[in-house]
């Protein structure tokens, strides 16, 4: 019996709770979830490798459909007046601890 794309998604979407539409994420074997602190420490990394800029600290972790995101307080130089400026940061990661993106607020 082969059923057809939507009838599976119907499926999927009743037996492993996933949205319709959305497919399954591949098996990522004995991988678990990284705790609220393996993930702060990958998202610093990552974000101080990317923009060359000291972190000042975390402000702010939460979950979301994705993942997780974590907030940073970043120190800029402004390039008009050469003051330093705080500004915050959020780096997007998956639940394995897996970069997204980031943006600056």
């Amino acid at each position: 019996m082969t059923l057809e794309s939507n009838e599976r998604d119907r499926l999927l979407e009743e037996v492993l709770d996933i949205p319709f539409g959305i497919k399954a994420r591949p098996s990522r074997g004995d991988e678990s979830e990284k705790t609220p602190e393996e993930l702060i420490h990958i998202a610093r990394e990552r974000l101080a490798k990317l923009t060359n800029l000291p972190i000042s600290g975390v402000i702010g972790l939460c979950k979301t459909e994705e993942g997780r995101t974590v907030s940073f307080e970043v120190s800029e130089t402004s390039s008009t007046t050469g003051e330093h400026i705080l500004r915050v940061y959020d780096v997007y990661l998956d639940d394995y601890g897996d970069f997204l993106d980031f943006k600056r607020r």
